[in-house]
């Protein structure tokens, strides 16, 4: 089940908590710059991912809280190979598939709610309408167990 909330992501203590990054190095604007302040583990992490073409695609979870009562993981999901602020799209719709295959079977696996923004479309440049959300709804069709919440400012 999909559910819109407005509301601050990085507010989450309980989950997965997915965005998209680049695979070029670059972590400090937008959700990710974000992460990178709150938790800086998540940022050490991502620097230990080659860049360039081969990453693009793959998921990195970096836990920060793992008790018998509760679980938070922030999943890198690397979904463009470039990064800008002048509008173009760079995040890859193929990319965002391939990594969200990845994030709704490990959420599956250990039974766990995704939290995520509108994935590939803030600096990413896509169209949550018709790019990004066709995706989470086949694979939430896929996935009827686990719950998806779509964080929006």
């Amino acid at each position: 089940m999909i559910n819109y909330i407005k509301g601050d992501l990085l507010a989450v203590t309980n989950g997965m908590i997915i965005h998209g990054c680049n695979c070029s190095g670059g972590f400090g604007s937008g959700i990710a710059g974000q992460i990178r302040k709150k938790w800086p583990s998540v940022y050490n992490k991502f620097k230990k991912m080659p860049v360039g073409e081969k990453s693009l695609g793959r998921t990195q979870s970096c836990v920060i809280t793992w008790t018998d009562d509760e679980s938070l993981w922030v999943v890198n999901c690397f979904t463009q190979l470039n990064y800008g602020k002048d509008g173009k799209k760079y995040a890859s719709v193929d990319a965002i598939r391939t990594a969200l295959e990845r994030v709704f079977k490990e959420a599956n696996e250990f039974n766990e709610v995704i939290h995520s923004p509108k994935i590939g479309c803030g600096l990413g440049g896509l169209d949550w309408d018709s790019e990004v959300r066709p995706i989470f709804e086949e694979l939430s069709n896929t996935y009827p167990n686990i719950n998806v919440n779509i964080y929006e400012l």
